[in-house]
């Protein structure tokens, strides 16, 4: 999902009027999909996935006379409804010691996510703020149809396990948003877009006689990000510190709690600075179901 976004407010002057221009945005693209994997062979993992893109998006513009003028307001409201298809391949590799026994320890992932035509429909709404007691008014365009062309995305990914119990991991992700086309023309403000993160595991002991502490599994990253936006001249950036545990269940079960801490944007150009917080929690079930299990004849 496309985060909401708010921007400081505009001032300007029209026909010797002054006036404020507050902008926000709301709404985003989900994402939906179908895939599958396939394991040809011990050391190499393959998978693919079709993705169903859809959303709407709405930019609103509230204009706010000054107060001297004593003239009315107004919000003009641009709302799109996207939707289009993608798909995406990825590929895992751990069996690098037939290259070399050093490479033993390692594993490579390459992932790639095609370029999405996505079918949009927009209309603008026009709501004038009347004078005291009377009706407000609304007006409404007419519909028009476009097309953004989202580009591909690439990744690849390198694990290093050095004892049973440790793993360590890194990745970098990539988005060429200068080949973006909005309805024939390169968007204003996009560029290419980046993303790198580290991350360290301890993995929990699956012994049934180890100790609780011993059972618990810690992780720990960092993430940088080069967003796909500009404002104002400045590029918007974002970082993130995570970490989280892994909780035992039964057998093979884990409750995972992840926390992120970090920041995004800048104070630079009248723009803001935000600071982010998130926790997730999610349930790992991984026991052998009864019915699956044969049982022993008499």
């Amino acid at each position: 999902m496309v985060p909401s976004q708010n921007v400081d407010p505009i001032t300007g002057q029209h026909d010797s009027l002054g006036y404020l221009v507050h902008q926000t945005g709301t709404g985003g693209i989900t994402r939906g999909q179908v895939g599958f994997s396939w394991a040809p062979s011990q050391q190499i993992s393959l998978g693919a996935s079709f993705n169903y893109l859809f959303g709407t998006i709405n930019h609103i513009a509230a204009q706010i006379p000054s107060a001297a003028s004593g003239a009315t307001g107004a919000t003009f409201t641009d709302k799109s409804a996207l939707s289009g298809v993608n798909f995406t391949a990825g590929m895992v590799i751990t069996g690098l010691d037939r290259i070399s026994d050093a490479l033993r320890p390692f594993s490579l992932g390459l992932v790639i996510t095609t370029r999405a035509n996505l079918h949009t429909s927009m209309e603008t709404t026009y709501d004038f703020a009347p004078p005291p007691d009377a009706t407000p008014i609304r007006d409404t365009s007419a519909q028009t149809i476009g097309r953004i062309a989202v580009p591909f995305t690439y990744g690849i990914g390198l694990g290093y396990q050095p004892t049973e119990r440790w793993t360590l991991a890194a990745d970098f992700n990539a988005q060429p948003w200068g080949d973006a086309d909005f309805n024939g023309a390169s968007p204003f403000g996009i560029r290419n877009s980046y993303r790198l993160g580290f991350g360290a595991e301890r993995s929990g002991s699956t012994e049934p006689t180890a100790r609780s502490f011993a059972r618990l599994g810690y992780r720990l990253g960092f993430t940088y990000s080069a967003t796909y936006y500009a404002v104002n001249g400045q590029q918007i950036n974002e970082w993130g510190i995570t970490g989280g545990l892994a909780l035992p269940l039964t057998g093979e079960s884990r409750l995972n709690i992840a926390a992120v801490y970090g920041g995004r944007g800048t104070t630079a150009g009248s723009l803001v600075r935000d600071r982010i917080f998130r926790l997730t929690v999610s349930l790992h079930i991984s026991d052998v179901l009864p019915w699956f299990v044969q049982t022993e004849e008499e």
